[in-house]
């Protein structure tokens, strides 16, 4: 599936506001955006006002935004790893909007969701349903 996303144009602008601020502290490239953000402007399910950026070293799928500019995005698969791993399993502190990006994923990008599962035993994942 195609990881290109399209930034809705608010947070587009407000992060290209924040940008010059953002490059005095981090070298250009090392920050990434990922979380419902992404999957919103790539799959267009739900409304999202907020930017989720993060600072890792490894490079990612690339978006163009505007003005030819490159943002780096965290991979459909990843995003929903942390929610799946990090919210659902570790901490049981899962919301509806997760749960809706999980669901969406298995009509929009059914690859990532299997990467994102594959590193999670059986058990995990049926003492988290069992939550539900």
């Amino acid at each position: 599936m195609n990881e290109e996303a399209r930034l809705p144009e608010a947070i587009l602008r407000n992060v290209q506001k924040i940008a010059p601020v953002l490059e005095a502290y981090f070298p250009r490239g090392s920050l990434k955006m990922g979380g419902g953000t992404v999957l919103q402007a790539r799959w267009r399910h739900s409304v999202s006002t907020d930017a989720d950026l993060f600072a890792f070293p490894q490079a990612f799928n690339k978006v163009v935004a505007e003005r030819g500019e490159i943002l780096e995005t965290e991979t459909s698969a990843t995003i929903l790893s942390k929610k799946i791993v990090h919210r659902m399993i570790q901490t049981s502190g899962f919301e509806v909007r997760d749960l809706f990006d999980v669901y969406t994923a298995m009509s929009q990008d059914p690859d990532a969701l299997d990467r994102a599962l594959a590193p999670i035993r059986a058990q995990q994942l049926i003492e988290t349903i069992a939550l539900l």
